[in-house]
């Protein structure tokens, strides 16, 4: 496949994230010819969508089978209420091309299953999930882990949320993974996190579309084996190994 330089109206839009160091003009051309699937459209998958696709990334796959629901605006801030019983891929890939139309959006409508899943993400780079189920999560990381690809997993329960990234992972990492992400949002109380705030899963979805940014660019930067665990009511903050 053929490498996509900068063009000049590219190197004025993103001038700003190109003078960083750790980017530069190679790490926003390896942006530009980069390919990051989100799974699931909600609350942290499109934070996670609007924030890759504001950094030039060449390609983003949008798969959700869902609609938007009014009960659900308050935390999936990028729809609004004309958005009502569309579509989530289609609303989405629409608000940001609106802001980002340099951004090829493709979208599958679609539920993944173990039947479709390899099918689907073979083409990305690199895969988020932000479904915040556990058994869609395992679907995921097992096809990443069969296809090669990292995989970034995020979730959320009211105040609390966690991030983790994974590339040549074994399986018990991943029930290590889900086993340490139930005992953060299970309080001493035994009272499960219940709930949803929008600061909360905003705030996850832009740490998974970093972790997404830094794997791509300089993959040394990332949380790769290790999970990230926040509590917003104090901001406290762990990153833990796997």
């Amino acid at each position: 496949m053929e490498r996509k330089l900068l063009t000049n109206q590219e190197i004025r839009q993103f001038n700003e994230q190109i003078q960083i160091p750790e980017i530069g003009t190679a790490g926003q051309e390896i942006l530009k010819n980069s390919t990051v699937a989100v799974v699931g459209a909600g609350g942290t998958g499109s934070s996670a969508l609007n924030y890759l696709a504001a950094t030039g990334l060449g390609k983003l796959g949008i798969i959700d089978y869902g609609s938007v629901e009014e009960p659900t605006l308050h935390r999936q801030t990028i729809y609004g209420r004309n958005d009502l019983g569309k579509l989530k891929t289609i609303a989405v890939k629409n608000h940001l091309l609106e802001i980002f139309p340099w951004v090829e959006l493709e979208i599958s409508n679609i539920q993944l299953t173990d039947k479709n899943a390899a099918t689907i993400l073979q083409p990305y780079n690199l895969v988020i999930d932000a479904t915040n189920v556990e058994s869609s999560g395992l679907i995921i990381t097992n096809t990443c882990r069969m296809l090669n690809i990292p995989v970034i997993y995020g979730s959320v329960a009211g105040f609390k949320g966690v991030v983790s990234s994974f590339n040549s992972y074994a399986p018990w990492m991943v029930k290590h993974l889900f086993e340490e992400k139930n005992q953060f949002f299970q309080p001493d109380s035994n009272q499960a996190e219940t709930g949803a705030i929008a600061f909360t899963y905003g705030l996850i979805g832009m740490i998974m579309a970093m972790e997404a940014f830094k794997i791509l660019i300089n993959p040394s930067m990332s949380i790769t084996g290790k999970l990230l665990k926040i509590d917003c009511r104090s901001y406290k903050l762990w990153i833990d190994p796997l």
